[in-house]
């Protein structure tokens, strides 16, 4: 009877439930055997009884008739009177006997059919009650051990451990960044880490494409097994006889498939609260890749044009001044043709008139080669001394663009601490240096100190605004959200991430812009600062749902993140971006020197030059006016 406690009654089976009333009707076996007792100890009492008057009897007999005073005869009628009466007395008392007998056996069998009606009738309700048992069973085990199975949660604990080793891979990218440094700082460089980021986006996205597919796969499975077990259920309660198919199937509907279908709902709600989750992180981190990767190209072509620039000034100047030579060469040449020509036509002068105009013509040939020599050094020197001014011209355009891509100005007079000539001005100087240096950082400027004793003041969070300049795919998405990883978001993103760059500064505008400049003027701005009108669309565009704001990360029932809120890594990009900054300003600092100091230096030579080599001719050139005289005095 033990199966009929609290916590098993409901766990029983029909084979079970049958057992149990067996064991009653071994109970009432032994009912009747107590009534058959009854009756047998009724039998004994009576045969003793009996025998007991029986016995009285004969001795009664025996005694009236030692002392009897009246015949034999009357004596035996008297006795057969009293056994008359002691028979009647008996068999009033068999009868009473029985008839209790008989009213216990009545009873027990009124009672067994009470109890038979009230098994028949608690059978039937086991039925119902072990059927919506098992019905409440399976949706329990729906709604409880389903929900979130050990291997879903596991597979989201190796989605977490990809995503932990993916953001240390872009960690590292992001500090490699701030490995490409001058003399490294090529293009090949840029390119090759572009290529690296694009190369890990792509398995990143592929990771967070397998992992959605193995989501999908591992619900897909679960869902096969629900339907498994509803079949099972279903069949099951069949079986219990409790209801009917109909009334089954209405059951089945009314509780099991709510249960079935809200998992299921939830199962794909998180499925989708999870890829959009990892789509929005991986477009996070493709959009980062890309915006540096644009920046850097633009500030790889800003500063390898420069390089260029000013080799192509200096091989520009001297192809100047070498042609410059060779046309006067020439032209002398052709005035030296026409010295010698009239030189020739003086000696065959036919009169003195003729004479003389011939050395007057002479004479002024003699002039214009004069002429030719200083024109040509006037005008080399010239090109000479225009050269520093071309070359501090175009460091003046590259730290104006550097500046604005760089997004920082130059620091104050006040601020910057320069050289000086004595301690009293050093130590004012630094003092203001150190009070501006107080005064920014309370705005949230910071001193880029660089090579050189310079100093520049950085006008904002440069990763913050490259950002902040960058639209964003997600603000562009309404109601619908589109998948991160469609053909049409993939395509538009580089365009987005290219653009960004541009949109980070605002555009110089130069009076006169060196052509290898140009594309500075598309990225850089004067003033370093950044125009967002894609923020602007989005604010106008805004719905109810900010579609800037990031998307809730999947939850357990148990409130527990089922993957990792990872971001860009801001404090290795904003170090590698400043180590960035410091190493350019820097270069340009001492690039600027050196090239500055190699310009003038050149040209007080070249200039030192020409100067001798004019007092040369003419010194060789004057003491020709007089031979050609004393030739005329000859003739």
């Amino acid at each position: 009877m033990s199966l009929l406690a609290k916590d098993n009654v409901m766990m029983l089976d029909e084979q079970q439930i049958n057992q149990v009333w067996e064991d009653v009707a071994q109970r009432r076996a032994s009912i009747t055997g107590w009534l058959n007792d009854l009756a047998a100890s009724f039998s004994a009492a009576e045969a003793s009884f009996r025998q007991s008057i029986e016995a009285a009897l004969q001795l009664m007999v025996a005694d009236m008739s030692e002392i009897a005073h009246i015949d034999e005869g009357r004596l035996h009628r008297l006795t057969e009177e009293e056994v008359l009466a002691l028979n009647m007395l008996i068999l009033d008392n068999r009868q009473v006997s029985a008839d209790i007998l008989q009213q216990l056996h009545e009873h027990e069998v009124r009672i067994e059919q009470s109890r038979h009606q009230r098994w028949l009738a608690a059978f039937g309700a086991w039925r119902k009650l072990r059927s919506q048992h098992a019905v409440q069973c399976f949706c329990q085990h729906v709604q409880v051990g389903l929900s979130e199975p050990p291997a879903c949660l596991q597979l989201f604990a190796q989605l977490r451990d990809r995503q932990e080793e993916a953001h240390k891979q872009l960690q590292q990218l992001c500090r490699k960044l701030g490995q490409l440094l001058p003399p490294h700082f090529t293009a090949k460089a840029a390119s090759d880490w572009a290529h690296a980021a694009n190369q890990w986006n792509a398995r990143w996205q592929q990771e967070v494409d397998l992992a959605l597919q193995e989501l999908q796969a591992q619900e897909n499975v679960l869902e096969h097994k629900v339907q498994h077990d509803l079949k099972r259920l279903h069949a099951e309660v069949i079986a219990y006889k409790g209801f009917t198919h109909q009334e089954v199937e209405q059951l089945l509907q009314l509780q099991a498939t709510p249960v079935i279908t809200q998992r299921r709902e939830a199962a794909q709600q998180l499925l989708q609260q999870t890829s959009v989750f990892l789509q929005r992180q991986a477009a996070e981190w493709r959009l980062a890749t890309e915006v540096l990767s644009s920046w850097l190209t633009s500030l790889v072509a800003l500063y390898e044009g420069h390089k260029s620039q000013t080799k192509q000034s200096e091989t520009a100047i001297k192809a100047s001044l070498q042609t410059a030579r060779q046309q006067h060469e020439q032209e002398d040449a052709q005035r030296e043709a026409a010295l010698d020509a009239c030189i020739l036509s003086v000696s065959q002068g036919s009169s003195e008139q003729a004479l003389d105009e011939r050395v007057d013509a002479a004479l002024w040939c003699l002039a214009k080669i004069e002429s030719g020599y200083r024109s040509y050094t006037i005008a080399a020197t010239g090109m000479v001394r225009e050269y520093p001014g071309i070359v501090r011209q175009q460091a003046d355009m590259y730290i104006r663009c550097l500046c604005g891509i760089l997004h920082v100005e130059p620091a104050s007079a006040a601020a910057a601490a320069g050289p000086v000539k004595n301690g009293q001005q050093q130590q004012a100087g630094t003092t203001a240096l150190t009070h501006h240096y107080h005064q920014q950082a309370a705005t949230g400027q910071q001193l880029l100190e660089v090579v050189g004793g310079a100093a520049y003041l950085t006008l904002h969070d440069l990763w913050q605004a490259l950002l902040d300049a960058t639209p964003k795919p997600w603000q562009q998405q309404q109601e619908e959200v589109q998948p991160l990883n469609s053909p049409a978001a993939e395509q538009a993103q580089p365009a987005a991430a290219a653009a960004a760059a541009a949109r980070a500064v605002a555009p110089l505008k130069p009076q006169q812009a060196p052509p290898d400049i140009a594309v500075a003027k598309a990225v850089a701005g004067a003033d370093g600062t950044a125009t967002a009108p894609a923020d602007e669309a989005a604010q106008a565009d805004a719905s109810d749902r900010d579609p800037d704001s990031t998307p809730p990360c999947p939850m357990s029932s148990s409130n527990t993140a089922l993957c990792l809120q990872l971001g860009v890594p801001a404090e290795d990009v904003q170090c590698s971006l400043q180590q960035i900054q410091v190493a350019l300003l820097s270069d340009r600092e001492t690039f600027a020197a050196r090239n500055q100091g190699a310009a003038e230096s050149w040209s007080e030579q070249v200039e030192h030059m020409l100067t001798e080599e004019l007092d040369n001719h003419l010194r060789s050139h004057r003491p020709r006016a007089g031979r050609i005289e004393e030739e005329v005095t000859d003739c």
